[in-house]
């Protein structure tokens, strides 16, 4: 079983921001993608419980 778990430092940035840190944050999400996980775990603590803005 293959598990990846991933503390990003802001889920909301990477999903609705252009900022070259949002590019590499979703370099890392297709990368991640690539490995082919059974599982993965993504924490973020400041993401809003309504999801991203």
């Amino acid at each position: 079983m293959k598990f990846i778990s991933w503390n990003i430092d802001s889920l909301n940035a990477a999903l609705t921001s252009d900022s070259n840190r949002a590019v590499l944050s979703r370099e890392v999400l297709d990368t991640i993608i690539g490995k082919d996980p059974d599982i993965i775990a993504l924490q973020e603590t400041k993401l809003p419980y309504k999801g991203p803005t």
